[in-house]
């Protein structure tokens, strides 16, 4: 996935809201990928939408992320998750 898809990607993410860190779950090509706000670049592409969901989960214990926005395939917001950091 280069730069361009993944900006035009980002421009959908409005409906996830517009502020904390977020990390997206994005189908793109055939693959599903794993995106992180204000970063260009993809943290990880996976085949199935369940691997992507996986590996989401390990970035809760960073404390980095306040969010998961999940898409559907059409790049609709599926389901917001707020992770509560207490």
């Amino acid at each position: 996935m280069n730069t361009t898809e993944i900006l035009n990607i980002r421009n959908r993410f409005k409906e996830a809201g517009a502020s904390g860190n977020k990390a997206h779950v994005v189908a793109s090509q055939g693959k599903w990928i794993l995106l992180r706000d204000g970063s260009p670049k993809a943290v990880a592409t996976l085949n199935t939408k369940a691997d992507a969901l996986e590996e989401v989960k390990k970035m809760i214990g960073t404390g980095n992320i306040d969010r998961i926005v999940i898409h559907r395939p059409d790049g609709s917001v599926e389901k917001v998750l707020v992770i509560n950091s207490k």
